[in-house]
């Protein structure tokens, strides 16, 4: 069965422990891991859908990816002769 053993640092050592006690650190080595084992497998990095914030009147109404929601919610917004709508992208 194929396997992949990583070794990170030694916690035995003064500055490699201290290293794997910070969090800004162990983010940037997971995204190496993560980066490694994707190039291994021929992965690509998915890209989410932007978000956008809906908000009416002042009222927030979505934060959603989806086209069709925020199409629905404008037109309902201007079928109900909502002063202001807002679209921002978060």
């Amino acid at each position: 069965m194929p396997a992949v053993l990583i070794e990170n640092l030694f916690i035995t050592n003064q500055k490699e422990n201290q290293l794997l006690r910070e969090p800004h650190f162990l983010d940037g080595l997971a995204e190496a891991i993560v980066q490694g084992v994707a190039e291994i497998f021929g992965l690509r990095k998915h890209q989410p859908k932007p978000m956008y914030r809906i908000t009416v009147d002042g009222k927030i109404i979505y934060d959603t990816a989806y086209e069709s929601k925020i199409t629905d919610a404008v037109l309902d917004a201007v079928q109900k002769g909502s002063e202001m709508i807002e679209l921002k992208k978060l």
